[in-house]
């Protein structure tokens, strides 16, 4: 599994694959099935490690992560295997973090 390489957020696209994703993401109007309160989140993984992720419909960015956590919760169902996400009540013990 690859990781993407510095990872952080602004409100509007920043990099190639940002640009794309938000490209993508305007699509959905435009398509001829398009219903008043559809959503999309458009991820990209870039061949040089770089990741984009847009979205559009929604109202706030937690939104759109609750549902792609939703999406992938399914897809591993789908696929006879779980993913579960665990609340935990502290941050996870990470090295040069107190």
């Amino acid at each position: 599994m690859s990781t993407m390489k510095d990872p952080h957020a602004t409100d509007s696209p920043q990099s190639r694959t940002t640009r794309m994703a938000a490209w993508l993401a305007d699509q959905l109007g435009a398509h001829h099935e398009h219903l008043d309160g559809d959503q999309v989140i458009v991820m990209i993984h870039g061949a040089d490690q770089q990741g984009g992720v847009a979205y559009d419909g929604y109202g706030t960015s937690s939104e759109a992560g609750e549902d792609m956590i939703s999406f992938i919760q399914a897809y591993f169902e789908a696929r006879g295997s779980s993913f579960r996400v665990v609340h935990m009540n502290a941050p996870p013990n990470r090295p040069g973090t107190s």
